[in-house]
């Protein structure tokens, strides 16, 4: 009886150990542009938002500026 006792008080730590401490961090990624149809000429602004610093993340085309490439490489 005494084992079983130890057992399940041990089982429970171990769980309650692992409920207090998980701790999770998803990545987000959001793009967004200021037209949805487009002609050849027109001018549009695309935004791309990240939150995670693990992800390679290239942004190419005439007139990109600003904002910080995260984790950028030249491989891309």
């Amino acid at each position: 009886m005494k084992n079983n006792i130890k057992i399940i008080f041990s089982l429970a730590i171990v769980i309650l150990a692992l409920i207090v401490c998980t701790n999770v961090q998803a990545a987000t990624a959001s793009i967004s542009a200021s037209k949805t149809s487009v002609t050849v000429g027109d001018s549009v602004t695309v935004k791309v938002n990240i939150n995670a610093a693990a992800w390679n993340l290239k942004v190419s085309g005439n007139g990109v500026s600003g904002g910080t490439i995260a984790g950028y490489d030249s491989n891309g």
